[in-house]
């Protein structure tokens, strides 16, 4: 039985972590994590390379087992693993748990469509053929904080199933909770070698990973900023790439207003916000600004849960880091100084932000915008009543609980600020006309439009991807089996 004591007993560095929930009645939640040094990581990717020649060879029986014992494993482990996604990411118990449950649905499905996949054969009047899925070889899996289970697993799961071997590096603030799932992998039957995990801090160990020669494909979800040097210094590997998003939301004068309100909202502040699929911006038709504003704002008011507080079950947590909150702090000072007063609202659940007052409060967002001595950023909604000012809490990823709602005169202008950014995730279109979806479909830069309902990655099953800057190549389930895998052909002369 393999122990996490044992696993970080090999490592002779460590370094501190904090918990976004630090700061809670005056105590501080640090953790001590193990610390990857060069040589570590060199014998990593070396010991891969050599178990990839008879782990390619595993017998799909075999395999399916040691994925099924898998499930077992972090079952045994759902409350390390939940605990830990709750402290490290900052998020409720409830939502670490709804992460948790859905990845396991993830791995049972995808087992499903891995036992269902077939070789293409031909018969041609000169020759037969067979062309099979086959292994890359060494998959460097590389996940983000904000879902440290799913977008872990969703790694871990088609890799192996496609007989590759895999390094995992997490986040810093997800190290423990893959830790669990990595000693879940292990003591499911799959060997060192086969999987290997990697800790450390991404900025001092990053370039000892991704410039390995022995990576065949890297699988990174993170900023645009990250991927785009990733891409840059890789040596020849194939790239699954999910970036940054800025989703944009467009409601019509013929929408649905209860379920824009619901789904908007749901959309933009679920988990702070802290999702390249949150909603970033509404654009609202101007004939029903007024009136969609109020209901906006009155259910607002009634729908969004927060608290700092670790034991409350909310929508609204703490940010992840310091820098984060000053991200967006600096997003919220350069836009309302880019702004006439007169043409913005800003409605804070503080409960003491409303409309014209903000024009006082440029330079002092964080008295106002967070709660003292906290990561917690109150949930935020900005009325702009004028389209033009390109404000940067509009142009940028906010990852906050920040929502910009920006009144717009038509439907042409709605989807030239729906494409104005470098962004290509996703966006919602709220209408009940035929004509203007097939428009937005065919306008909109995005990889998935979802109409009158908010932009989300689940279910998993579906094809996930990004254009422009939010992605290189597709996920979803059948897509990442493909995407860690390659055709070889046997043609045989008759």
């Amino acid at each position: 039985m393999h122990n996490i004591e044992d696993f970080f007993s090999e490592f002779k560095k460590q370094y501190q972590t904090t918990s976004p929930y630090s700061n809670i009645n005056q105590k501080v939640l640090t953790f001590e994590l193990p610390f990857a040094d060069k040589d570590y990581i060199e014998k990593v990717f070396l010991l891969a390379k050599e178990k990839f020649k008879t782990w390619k060879m595993t017998n799909t029986s075999v395999l399916v087992h040691k994925m099924k014992q898998f499930i077992k494993e972090l079952q045994f482990n759902q409350d390390k693993i939940i605990y830990y996604c709750h402290l490290e990411a900052g998020k409720s118990l409830k939502d670490a748990e709804t992460e948790f449950l859905r990845t396991i649905e993830y791995i049972e499905t995808s087992i499903n469509i891995f036992q269902n996949f077939q070789d293409n054969c031909f018969n041609m009047d000169e020759r037969m053929a067979v062309f099979s899925r086959q292994p890359l070889g060494v998959v460097l899996a590389i996940s983000p904080f904000n879902y440290p289970i799913n977008l872990l697993v969703s790694k871990i799961v088609p890799a192996l199933l496609m007989k590759n071997c895999l390094v995992i590096k997490p986040a810093s603030s997800g190290t423990l909770t893959a830790t669990y799932i990595f000693l879940s992998l292990l003591n499911a039957g799959f060997e060192r070698g086969v999987v290997n995990l990697v800790p450390g801090k991404g900025k001092e160990i990053s370039d000892l990973l991704i410039k390995n020669e022995n990576i065949n494909l890297i699988n990174f979800t993170g900023s645009t900023q990250v991927g785009k040097y990733i891409a840059k210094s890789t040596y020849f590997s194939q790239l699954i790439m999910e970036l940054g998003g800025n989703d944009p939301a467009i409601v019509l004068d013929d929408a649905d207003q209860k379920n824009a309100v619901k789904e908007i909202l749901n959309g933009a502040f679920s988990y702070n916000g802290q999702r390249c699929t949150a909603i970033k911006r509404v654009y609202v038709h101007e004939n029903i600004f007024e009136e969609f504003s109020k209901l906006l704002i009155s259910e607002f008011k009634n729908l969004i849960t927060f608290s700092s507080n670790i034991d409350e079950n909310s929508k609204v947590t703490p940010l992840i880091s310091d820098a984060a909150v000053e991200n967006a702090m600096n997003l919220l000072s350069e836009s309302f100084k880019k702004m006439n007063p007169n043409d913005f609202e800003v409605f804070s659940l503080n409960n003491q932000i409303t409309g014209q007052k903000v024009a006082n409060m440029i330079g002092k967002e964080n008295l106002f915008f967070k709660e003292k001595d906290t990561n917690l950023i109150f949930p935020t909604i900005i009325l702009i009543h004028n389209s033009n000012y390109d404000t940067l809490i509009e142009k940028e990823e906010q990852f906050a609980p920040i929502l910009p709602v920006i009144k717009v005169k038509s439907l042409k202008e709605m989807i030239k600020l729906a494409n104005s950014t470098d962004y290509g995730l996703q966006a919602s279109v709220f209408t009940k006309n035929i004509n203007i979806i097939n428009q937005c479909f065919q306008e909109i830069e995005c990889g998935t439009l979802n109409i009158n309902q908010q932009t989300k990655r689940s279910p998993d099953i579906f094809p996930f991807q990004g254009i422009k800057s939010s992605g290189i190549s597709q996920q979803g389930i059948y897509q990442s089996l493909i995407n860690n895998s390659t055709i070889k052909g046997l043609v045989i002369k008759k």
